[in-house]
């Protein structure tokens, strides 16, 4: 009904001729016996038409009174309150007073109120103690609307009753907040120990809107403690009070408002993880749409692990997101994904405000390969933010544009005082190899910055500069870092020159192992194929009694030059010592092979023998070893009994890992080979593990029998 109310303020003067709406700025300064509507200078007299007509209005509100519509009813009460006939106040006047009629009342107390005419607050206080609550509850509203003192105090005068209904007070209670008068506060205070829960409410409701305090309390007591400090205080002091108070509890509100947002995210992303089809893009789709940041990077993350046409154009929507970890993780994914599509909208981003978004543009471009971005990348060489320069430095190495190639040797000269802006072009130029940067990084391996020296190294080695061997072989003899050193070591090893050889060599006893176990490394990388640098370096492996990389140089040499009937006598001493290492290292079986070949080519050498017994034994070849062990035997009988004692050792500890069939075949060829097995004594050992032979009687007899 307000709303209609509002509508007629602004027409009816203009449809009825009535008089001006007036509303006082300060409602408890309107004198009990003015009339808002009255003006400085008296109405002019009517004529007669004006009067008939007036008067004509005047009797169709009257009728429009008794309209079953409330609506008609307040807008002919509120006509009549407005007309400046004589006769229309009255007949409002009468539908105020006529308690037969409780739909006129309400009407008629209303439009009072609306208007906020005092003349009638006598009637008004009348009609709170009515019976009917709808009409008690349009008095509240009315004399509270009104505002003036005298309406407060009549409001505050039924609030304070004990007998009043409840429902009455309710109201009153309700509506004395809309005055925001001081003079209701102490009744309202005096409700917060009510028995009713909805009388208590209301109260406290009305005081937190006329004090503008919500921080207060709930209690009656800390109102009444409220009360005495603020009584005498200005009620634009307690709005003071209440905007800081506002303030505070804003920003509680806003805490308590983040958590929910909070909540919401996790419950969003909880149900994004068990969406039951994974492969769907439409539920990450309106993800990325969600007002919380930390949904939107899930939905980013998500989207790059699916096979989807929509997968890049919301990629790259993303990049425009307006939180930078949504669109760093675009931008990455982008980069990941591959598609080359993607390449404008990345290069763009590389204007963005955030410097992690534009690293993260510039790393993707360089996994793309983008050609199209090698001039804003170069041009990203000179971003005030390090990762963002140091990105486009790497990414422009990724593509491999030799347009790059001068940027980045002016960016590494004239950076000095950015480490790692530094590092990555150096790194860079070694990818990109092109010649002209070898000038311009080897007289860096004497900087005075450890990693541009570090950086420096391995970027001489990816250019596979051969005037850099030197250089690179006195770092690794001289410079104080490890790391250096070992940059140094990985780049000679990658350039693969000869030169380096010597530099190598020293560098096996690097105080650090690392530095050392790179030279072993790039020694064997130096060697190549070379028969005297494989044998060379081999060899001092083996000494070394490193095994490893000994295997690796000697079975590369064994293996290319086997054939070589020039080099047959190197060929067996490298093959010797391959052997050997590979014992070392448990490799029985590759070096049984070896041994094998060596006692091919010298059946004589009992000591190969003997090493070619023992690896057999260990890849657990008995028999091989046994029969091995009876040719040592008889090709040196000053050892015999040693190799007997052994056979004896080899049947006694592993009899049950040979079949008795094969066991009892393998003894009676030692038989064969020596009726004495060595002795009395370890004969004795040996036949004991023969299957028993029954007497040459007993088969007599038994074919006698038969």
């Amino acid at each position: 009904m307000k709303w209609c109310f509002a509508v007629l303020v602004c027409v009816l003067p203009v449809i009825l001729g009535c008089e001006e709406v007036k509303t006082s700025p300060n409602r408890e300064n309107v004198p009990a016996t003015a009339s808002p509507t009255a003006k400085d200078s008296p109405p002019p007299e009517k004529t007669g038409k004006n009067a008939s007509e007036a008067e004509r209005l005047a009797l169709e509100w009257a009728e429009q009174l008794d309209s079953p519509d409330a609506q008609v009813r307040g807008l002919a009460a509120l006509s009549l309150l407005r007309c400046n006939d004589p006769k229309a106040k009255e007949i409002l006047k009468r539908a105020l007073l006529k308690k037969t009629s409780p739909e006129k009342q309400i009407a008629a107390l209303k439009a009072y109120g609306f208007d906020r005419d005092p003349s009638m607050i006598g009637v008004m206080e009348s009609a709170l103690a009515d019976k009917n609550p709808q009409v008690a509850a349009a008095a509240s509203w009315a004399l509270a609307n009104i505002g003036s003192p005298a309406a407060v105090k009549a409001l505050c005068g039924f609030l304070g009753r004990d007998d009043h209904p409840e429902s009455g007070r309710i109201a009153i209670a309700s509506a004395l907040g809309q005055t925001h008068s001081k003079r209701a506060v102490e009744s309202l205070i005096a409700c917060l120990d009510s028995k009713s829960a909805k009388l208590r409410e209301a109260a406290l409701n009305s005081l937190i809107e006329i004090t503008q305090n919500p921080s207060v309390g709930e209690t009656k007591k800390a109102w009444e403690d409220w009360w005495a400090e603020n009584r005498a205080r200005s009620r634009e002091e307690w709005l003071e009070d209440g905007i800081r108070s506002r303030d505070l509890i804003a920003d509680i509100l806003r805490k308590e408002t983040g958590e929910v947002r909070a909540q919401l995210a996790e419950q969003t992303i909880r149900a994004l993880e068990n969406r039951p089809n994974k492969k769907d893009p439409k539920p990450l789709l309106a993800a990325l749409r969600d007002p919380s940041t930390k949904v939107r990077l899930y939905a980013v993350t998500e989207m790059i692990k699916i096979e989807t046409p929509d997968r890049v154009p919301a990629l790259i929507a993303a990049l425009s997101d307006s939180d930078a970890e949504v669109k760093q993780a675009a931008a990455v994914g982008l980069g990941d994904i591959g598609d080359k599509t993607a390449s404008a909208p990345i290069i763009k981003t590389l204007r963005d405000p955030s410097g992690t978004v534009r690293s993260a543009a510039a790393s993707s471009l360089g996994r793309l390969g983008c050609k199209e971005g090698v001039q804003p990348l170069i041009t990203a060489l000179s971003d005030p933010d390090v990762e963002v320069a140091s990105a486009a430095a790497s990414a422009l190495g990724e593509i491999g544009d030799k347009a790059a190639v001068d940027p980045l040797i002016r960016t590494f000269v004239n950076g000095k005082d950015r480490t790692k802006v530094r590092e990555s072009a150096a790194a860079s130029l070694g990818k990109l190899g092109d010649p002209r940067a070898v000038k311009t990084l080897i007289p860096v391996l004497r900087d005075k910055d450890e990693r541009a020296r570090w950086f420096a190294a391995l970027a001489l080695g990816q250019l596979k500069a051969a005037e850099a061997v030197v250089p690179l072989g006195n770092v690794l003899s001289q410079d104080p870092s490890a790391n250096v050193r070992l940059s140094a070591a990985t780049s000679l090893g990658m350039i693969g020159n000869r030169e380096a050889e010597p530099s190598l060599t020293v560098a096996l006893d690097d105080k650090d192992p690392k530095v050392a176990a790179q030279a072993a490394e790039a020694l064997l990388i130096v060697a190549g194929s070379d028969f005297d640098a494989l044998l060379r370096i081999g060899r001092l492996f083996y000494e070394k009694i490193d095994d490893g990389r000994a295997g690796k140089a000697l079975s590369q040499l064994v293996t290319k030059y086997e054939s070589d009937s020039a080099r047959i006598v190197p060929v067996r001493a490298a093959r010797r010592m391959l052997a050997s290492s590979l014992v070392r290292l448990g490799q029985w079986d590759t070096a049984r092979q070896h041994y094998a070949t060596l006692c091919e080519q010298d059946p004589n050498d009992a000591a190969l023998l003997k090493e070619y017994v023992t690896c057999l034994v260990n890849d657990g070849d008995y028999p091989t070893a046994i029969r091995k062990s009876a040719e040592a035997a008889k090709l040196d009988p000053t050892k015999a009994g040693e190799w007997w004692s052994r056979i004896a050792d080899v049947i006694e500890k592993h009899h049950k890992e040979i079949d008795q069939a094969g066991l009892d075949k393998l003894i009676a060829e030692l038989e064969a080979a020596d009726l004495a097995l060595g002795g009395e004594q370890i004969k004795g050992r040996i036949l004991k593990f023969r299957t028993p032979q029954k007497p040459a009687t007993q088969d007599a007899e038994k074919k006698e029998g038969q």
